[in-house]
């Protein structure tokens, strides 16, 4: 039986009747089926904010971008018979957030810790506990200099997908600063991967 690709499942935990949920897109198929542990298959990038950054209002613009895109809460699960899982978006996914003070540091001394992290976190698979499967950590560095890393499974993002993330949340920050109305829906993943697989 195949497990979640989230290393918190094992196969006594996954779902022993009907379940309901969407084709993987093409893509994801051919990563599903890569060897190896396919829940360490992920993407990651680093950002650095300068000037004035207000933390709680960051936060709220990272949950705004998860709220938005389905494939940001996505869960992925299989029966017994199935060899390819479904994907199934979570209403109900936490924003997967911390915070690290590194002000008193230096630069060599924040910059190693950033790395650290960023190792550290490259080896490790993720795990459905209710949260989402993209992590957002905030490094402070100094007063007017924030490092933002993006870590994320790649079964829902790649490297072009996080450029274009980084930028929303650029946007959907600046926007909740001001008050003003957010952009318009986006398109879902899943339908996207419908029409990818209408087209395969």
């Amino acid at each position: 039986m195949l497990g979640s690709i989230f290393s918190g499942l094992s196969d006594d935990d996954m779902p022993k009747g009907l379940i309901e949920g969407y084709r993987l897109s093409p893509q994801q198929k051919r990563l599903w089926r890569l060897p190896g542990k396919s829940s360490a298959y992920h993407t990651q990038c680093a950002v650095s904010l300068r000037g004035a950054l207000d933390s709680q209002l960051l936060k709220r613009a990272l949950q705004s971008a998860v709220d938005r895109h389905e494939i940001l809460r996505m869960d992925f699960a299989a029966l017994p018979s199935m060899e390819i899982p479904l994907q199934m978006p979570n209403s109900e996914a936490r924003l997967n957030y911390r915070e690290v003070h590194l002000a008193d540091r230096g630069n060599s001394g924040w910059e190693a810790t950033v790395d650290d992290y960023y190792r550290h976190d490259e080896r490790q698979g993720f795990k459905s506990d209710g949260i989402s499967p993209i992590e957002f950590s905030v490094f402070k560095v100094a007063t007017d200099h924030h490092i933002l890393l993006i870590r994320s499974a790649s079964f829902c993002t790649d490297y072009d997908s996080c450029v274009n993330l980084t930028q929303e949340i650029i946007e959907l920050y600046h926007r909740l600063s001001l008050g003003a109305t957010l952009p318009d829906e986006p398109v879902q993943y899943i339908q996207y991967s419908e029409w990818l697989n209408e087209l395969s």
